[in-house]
């Protein structure tokens, strides 16, 4: 006997109902949210699968740069070390070597040498400061020292006319002191000095005129 599966009425659930019993049950629609079929969209889809497809595409970019990047430093690396065997079978690493060594050795006596050439030019240029210096200090002095030998001929000049004033002052003092005694006696023709006092006579040194 065969069994038809028909829904029930209250919950959606089957039931076992006889073929060949009439069905007269009626079907009742429920209409609930969540049996409903959810239709997505394909962008979303289609999005992802375009961003996957850029990043792969990306990555295998970067690998074939890298790829290029590795051959090109191991193609310029064995050719550099083709060119180092050639030029240490030949010997010249070693004078190289050797001629580094004697530049270096040469540059630090460069150093070394300027390094005192730099030191004897500032001493000089101390020493010749200080003798400036001192050449101006012994300019300043000797303009001083002009200063005071024109001060001492100038007093010279003072003194040797005051001089010449007192001798014809005492000359003056003498001949009048003289000419006075030689009223008493006339044979007073001069007069001299004798421990710093007129001394009127015959033939002393200096004449008088009366």
């Amino acid at each position: 006997m065969e069994k038809d599966w028909r829904p029930k009425s209250s919950d959606n659930q089957f039931e076992k109902v006889p073929a060949n019993k009439p069905s007269a049950i009626p079907v009742k629609l429920s209409a609930r949210m969540d049996d409903a079929p959810v239709f997505e969209s394909n962008e979303s889809d289609s999005g992802s699968s375009n961003g996957s497809r850029v990043k792969y595409i990306g990555l295998a970019c970067i690998g074939l740069l890298v790829l290029a990047l590795i051959v090109f430093l191991g193609a310029r690396a064995m050719t550099g070390y083709a060119v180092y065997g050639a030029m240490e079978e030949s010997g010249i690493p070693s004078t190289y070597a050797t001629n580094m060594i004697g530049l270096q050795t040469e540059l630090t006596n460069n150093k070394d040498q300027l390094a005192q050439t730099k030191t004897d030019l500032d001493t000089a240029r101390a020493a010749k400061d200080a003798a400036l210096q001192q050449t101006q200090s012994l300019a300043s002095a000797n303009d001083g020292l002009t200063s005071k030998l024109s001060e001492s001929e100038t007093l010279a000049t003072a003194l040797e006319q005051e001089r010449d004033e007192a001798r014809s002052a005492l000359q003056e003092s003498a001949r009048q002191l003289c000419c006075v005694q030689r009223v008493l006696n006339p044979q007073i023709d001069s007069y001299g000095l004798e421990k710093g006092v007129i001394v009127c006579g015959e033939s002393k040194t200096v004449s008088i005129k009366c």
